[in-house]
């Protein structure tokens, strides 16, 4: 046998680009730059953060302290801890727990500038894809282009960040979004982030109740004492709104519903929770990635005891919730809305399925690929009619609603936190066939619903996940017409104004998934269908309302 030593080589330059591939959503990828100009200062207070974007790059430019020689080298090595956190500089987030979040850039375009001013000292580099791709296999180091060294200069500290050359399509109301919902934990303090002409703001959902829990069993004796929130909202929440935000020292790492999103009130609740050492690994396992997709990983005791302790807590709050909504639908006035919604959808849905298997004909008859559905089934109007029972509720057994298939009585598990826990391990594992394969399965059609969203709230909203049109009693227009009519919802008067809210926010939803079908649709294009749309399905309906 040899007496040679062994060394592990690999390239740096793929390691680098492989990292930077974890990061392909560009608002995951711009906000690790933003947290990185918030990491660079002593206290968040003060902080001014510009982005602007185009169809090249992405500018990201900040009022931090800048980074000096050490911190720049710091910056450029890959898998560096945060100094703060290595108690080498004064920092407030002290995020940068794997050193990669850097290199996001290479999840989204194929060069980074960084240009810094600190105490009168300007520094400027660059770092291409090219460069990275053709570096040596056994490289362990890889040089970045220097633009500007130890320039003296009057302007003040700062960082300019640059992702040049974008190769994904990104959307600056995706980049304010996801900036909302982060900054929402920093609420006590003066952070002003503007992305091109939108000044960021601070996310305020509309809720009616809250309940606190206390850390209690396995998760207490493991973390101490924290305090888990669980808020009701009155509206239905979106994806990034919904479930609980699993926080670390006010970096949201984890986004958990339990699997009961595809409840009834699944999709009004929402909290947080603040663990700061669930970053912790555990016999040698990561809670979550270096992505930080907001996916935990159950195989850590941590997180796994964590989702158990929340599930039932999060299953208590949605029943309570369901049993409310219940006895309002008991009401002699809420029977008769759903009497006359659940006509209205059928009717609704029906022109609307005919047009569709007009349109799937011709394309199937011209000898097209595929023909085009807003919806993930097709349907036809049996299920349509499904769909439309009661107010909303879908009539079926529960393992078919959350993973679309037929259920044959599948076993218990021992007890409710388990159950819940283990169904959303089985949603993770759906979600985790691929994009745009959804694990719940989508309505066959339309559903209009009648509830209170508060008077300030818009007149109308549509549930994109639920396909589902809501309208709102508590409108100050609705509440008038109401009053007019005495309260009687079978009012003609109240049935029209009840029809055209309908069939406004039925635009506006159709619009929603022929955009979510094809997001090259030219504005032109888009109105011009919708106006046929609603024409066609208006005249047949209309009639019908207002010939009684």
């Amino acid at each position: 046998m040899s007496n040679k030593s062994m060394s592990m080589k690999g390239n740096l330059g793929k390691t680098i680009l492989q990292i930077g591939a974890t990061f392909g959503d560009p608002a995951s990828a711009v906000w690790e730059y933003v947290s990185n100009a918030l990491d660079y200062r002593e206290h968040p207070d003060g902080c001014k953060i510009y982005i602007t974007t185009s169809t090249q790059k992405i500018v990201i430019s900040d009022n931090s302290s800048g980074m000096d020689e050490k911190v720049l080298k710091n910056f450029f090595t890959v898998s560096g801890e945060n100094l703060a956190r290595q108690g080498k500089q004064s920092s407030w987030l002290k995020r940068g727990i794997n050193g990669t979040g850097k290199l996001a850039v290479f999840g989204i375009a194929d060069e980074l500038i960084v240009e810094t001013n600190h105490e009168g000292i300007k520094n400027s580099y660059k770092i291409s894809r090219k460069a990275l791709e053709s570096s040596p296999e056994d490289a362990n180091e890889i040089p970045v282009d220097t633009i500007v060294i130890n320039e003296k200069t009057k302007e003040k500290n700062g960082t300019t960040i640059t992702l040049n050359k974008l190769n994904i399509k990104v959307k600056p109301e995706q980049l304010i979004n996801k900036i909302q919902r982060e900054i929402a934990f920093m609420r006590d303090h003066d952070i002003q982030i503007a992305v091109n002409s939108h000044l960021c703001e601070f996310k305020e959902l509309d809720i009616v109740s809250s309940h606190t829990f206390q850390s209690d069993g396995p998760i207490k004796e493991r973390y101490g004492d924290f305090e888990l929130r669980i808020d009701v909202s009155r509206v239905p929440l979106d994806s990034m709104d919904k479930g609980i935000k699993i926080l670390c020292n006010k970096t949201l790492v984890g986004l958990e519903d339990c699997a009961i999103g595809s409840k009834e009130c699944g999709n009004l609740l929402c909290g947080h929770v603040d663990i700061p050492s669930l970053e912790d690994p555990i016999d040698n396992i990561k809670p979550f990635d270096q992505s930080r997709n907001q996916k935990l990983n159950k195989e850590h005791k941590g997180v796994h005891e964590l989702l158990l302790f929340i599930a039932p807590k999060l299953e208590k709050v949605r029943k309570e919730e369901s049993e409310k909504k219940e006895e309002e639908r008991n009401t002699l006035q809420s029977q008769k809305l759903s009497a006359m919604t659940n006509d209205l959808s059928k009717k609704l849905n029906k022109e609307f399925n005919n047009f569709q298997k007009l349109l799937s004909d011709v394309r199937v008859g011209s000898n097209a690929k595929s023909a085009i559905s807003f919806f993930n089934e097709p349907g036809n109007d049996d299920e349509i009619e499904s769909f439309s029972d009661g107010e909303g509720v879908f009539v079926g057994d529960e393992e078919e609603i959350r993973t679309g298939m037929a259920s044959d009585s599948p076993k218990e598990p021992e007890n409710e936190s388990q159950k819940i826990f283990e169904e959303s391990e089985l949603s993770d594992k759906e979600a985790s066939k691929g994009p745009g394969k959804k694990s719940k399965r989508r309505r066959a059609g339309f559903m209009i619903e009648h509830q209170r969203l508060g008077e300030d709230e818009q007149r109308s909203i549509y549930d994109q996940d639920e396909l589902k049109i809501i309208v709102n009693l508590d409108h100050p227009t609705v509440v008038s017409c109401l009053r007019s009519c005495s309260g009687d919802v079978e009012n003609s008067i109240f049935k029209r104004l009840n029809f055209e809210i309908v069939m406004r926010e039925f635009e506006h939803a159709v619009a929603e998934e022929m955009i979510a079908d094809n997001d090259m649709y030219s504005p032109h294009d888009l109105l011009y269908d919708m106006r046929l749309h609603f024409d066609r399905i208006s005249r047949v309906i209309g009639i019908d309302v207002y010939g009684n």
